[in-house]
């Protein structure tokens, strides 16, 4: 059976996200995005659905001049 998982990373200007799933792994999912109730779903989400994710969001840092 071929592996099936993925890692996308995201640069846009607001934010870095980076996040892997895997769908043939239950484990303890890893979510840091700052947003306690999405982090609330994605984990019930992964539970339920017996997938592995791990989710990194950062808000960008601007500087004003």
């Amino acid at each position: 059976m071929s592996k099936r998982s993925a890692t996308v990373q995201r640069n846009p200007l607001e934010t870095q996200i980076q996040a892997t799933i895997n769908l043939d792994g239950p484990g303890p999912c890893k979510l840091d995005t700052g947003l306690p109730f999405l982090e609330t779903l994605l984990d019930q989400g992964a539970r339920h659905g017996l997938v592995y994710l791990d989710i990194k969001a950062k808000e960008a840092r601007h500087h004003r001049s």
